[in-house]
């Protein structure tokens, strides 16, 4: 539910308990068996608690798909809207989950990849078959997710511009184009505090001079 990076074990647990007061979830870092396990428990208990907005801030470059689908069937299942909000990495199967969300965020320093479920190739023939056709349904599943939750319209287009057979990254800009979010945060202005000193002017007028000496030597 939460990687929050601390090791000891009461603060972890404090922090967790402070963020799901507050009705925010976070899935950041791998998606696995087990933080899927997390991340569901946390879904159904706040729902349970109150039909009101859920925050779930993603930050995971992917992982298990079939887990990702599991966390996509409970958003779609819960009565209470889940907001999501994109920071960092928003990749693979993680933006599939993010652009689930009843309102979807994302910050315009954030990573954005699409590309179609990975699948391997080896075992004996029937079973690379089995392997080749599974992969096929998966990939299928992904179309229409996208066909669901973007303004594209077909899945000839998604397979054009977002599943092409290679990694596609994608600017902030281009995912709110397509429809995989509602709204780009924003950075903060520059702090108003921070003004250049003369001190600084005079140094890089300095830098500057030395680079044009090497250059004319």
């Amino acid at each position: 539910m939460t990687e929050t990076g601390i090791t000891n074990p009461s603060l972890r647990a404090l922090i967790e308990e402070r963020l799901l007061s507050s009705r925010r979830i976070l899935l950041h870092g791998d998606i696995t068996e087990g933080s899927t396990r997390e991340l569901i428990a946390s879904l159904f208990w706040l729902d349970a608690k109150a039909k009101s907005r859920i925050e779930l801030s993603i930050n995971s470059d992917g992982g298990v798909v079939p887990e990702a689908f599991a966390i996509i069937d409970v958003i779609e299942e819960l009565r209470s809207p889940v907001h999501t909000v994109g920071r960092g990495d928003v990749c693979s199967a993680a933006l599939l989950i993010f652009m689930c969300g009843t309102r979807r965020r994302l910050s315009r320093r954030a990573t954005v990849l699409s590309h179609e479920p990975e699948s391997g190739d080896f075992g004996r023939p029937d079973d690379r078959e089995a392997s080749h056709e599974d992969n096929r349904r998966m990939l299928d599943r992904f179309i229409d997710l996208y066909v669901r939750y973007s303004a594209l319209e077909s899945p000839a287009e998604v397979r054009e511009f977002l599943l092409p057979g290679h990694d596609v990254y994608l600017a902030p800009e281009e995912v709110l184009r397509f429809g995989l979010c509602d709204e780009l945060i924003d950075p903060p202005p520059k702090h108003k505090a921070i003004r250049p000193t003369p001190e600084l002017r005079r140094w890089l007028g300095s830098k500057r001079a030395g680079k044009k000496r090497r250059r004319k030597r």
